[in-house]
């Protein structure tokens, strides 16, 4: 399972459940330390558990400076998992299908002693039941891989808490006919970076009053400066994206950035996979369509043009999704909740007018010369 193209392996990576080196090797055995780190990260805990500093051994192998040590002391105060009467954590210990399932029980708020049964076909009747075990082969009494924690916790999300609550929408993320939406994800991790002004700098060869300056302020302002887009053209018909800035995107979608690329061509995964399969835009003709951020292949953009071509289009539903995400989080800041279907009622107004010009082939200028790409200020 590739990082970042596997629609469960994507929010772990994005809330920092799995380092760069266990997705390299996501067949490794799931401990209880990297069990611990899923968890936190899948919850409302996971930014403090970013701040914590040492504080103390909590227990006798696992000390202040380890890196498991926040997850460890946050998911043991929060009763999901405990030490052993030894006074140690065993953090290398392998986990059982029925100890991850327990433990990923008590995230969502159950009390596993009260469930009909006993251990551990009470746990795993309840998992099954809640849909835990969804894409899971593993049987009662099997070790657990980092890819099979990946899938449990991302089933997690769309699983009923013990308050009747789907438990996804608790920490703020969306989710779309049983789907969680991964751009919500993506966009709820958005840090710093994100959050700084940008500046656009536009010739005025044409003239204020222009079309084409009109077209150019969309592109620039809107796009890049606003909502942070990547451009959707290239130059060479044989330019690749290398696995170089492959992990640059992949980087800058955690941070909310290039949300209208992305690297897979699998509609199911795709960022905008929601809009493909809705009824209601299908006018837009949204896919993968190869080509996109200076590269002719292998990245793909939403729909054939778009304003992030050659400035016509206009805006397709994937980008004003996230337009209206950041419009309504800078103005009701994060105690805003997005709603999909508020969302669709919003954007009617535009499903009218754009599709065809989304449908276009871009007709680009010979004498085209795009404006150089967005530059990014670290501080």
């Amino acid at each position: 399972m590739p990082t970042g193209s596997n629609t469960e392996a994507k929010p772990a990576v994005t809330l920092g459940g799995l380092t760069s080196d266990q997705t390299a090797n996501l067949a490794a055995p799931l401990t209880r330390g990297a069990l611990t780190k899923l968890m936190v990260a899948f919850s409302a805990y996971r930014e403090s558990a970013k701040t914590q500093g040492s504080t103390g051994t909590l227990f006798s192998d696992v000390g202040s400076g380890s890196a498991y040590a926040p997850s460890v002391r946050i998911a043991v105060q929060q009763g999901w998992i405990s030490g052993y009467t030894d006074g140690s954590f065993r953090p290398d210990n392998a986990v059982t299908l029925e100890e991850a399932c327990t433990a990923v029980l008590k995230l969502l708020g159950y009390d596993v002693t009260t469930l009909s049964g006993t251990f551990p076909a009470a746990q795993l009747n309840k998992a099954n039941e809640l849909g835990l075990r969804d894409n899971l082969t593993k049987a009662q009494g099997e070790g657990m891989t980092l890819e099979d924690g990946a899938v449990l916790l991302y089933n997690a999300l769309t699983a009923t808490t013990a308050e009747g609550k789907v438990y996804a929408s608790s920490l703020g993320f969306t989710v779309n006919n049983g789907v969680v939406d991964v751009s919500s994800i993506l966009l709820s991790n958005v840090k710093g970076f994100d959050n700084g002004p940008g500046i656009s700098y536009l010739p005025t060869e044409n003239g204020h009053e222009s079309k084409e300056f009109a077209q150019l302020i969309h592109h620039e302002v809107i796009g890049h400066a606003f909502a942070r887009f990547a451009d959707e053209y290239w130059y060479d018909q044989e330019a690749t994206m290398p696995d170089s800035e492959r992990e640059v995107l992949k980087e800058s979608h955690s941070k909310g950035w290039w949300l209208n690329v992305d690297m897979t061509n699998n509609l199911s995964e795709i960022l905008w996979s929601k809009f493909i399969v809705d009824e209601r835009y299908a006018n837009e003709q949204l896919g993968a369509y190869e080509g996109a951020f200076l590269c002719a292949k292998n990245i793909y953009r939403a729909t054939e043009n778009s304003i992030m071509v050659a400035n016509t289009g206009g805006f397709n539903a994937q980008q004003r999704e996230v337009i209206y995400k950041r419009i309504m989080k800078l103005a009701y800041g994060d105690s805003w909740q997005y709603d999909y279907e508020k969302f669709v009622e919003y954007d009617a107004i535009n499903c009218s007018s754009i599709p065809k010009l989304l449908r276009r082939t871009a007709e680009i200028p010979k004498d085209f010369k795009p404006l150089p790409p967005p530059v990014i200020i670290y501080k």
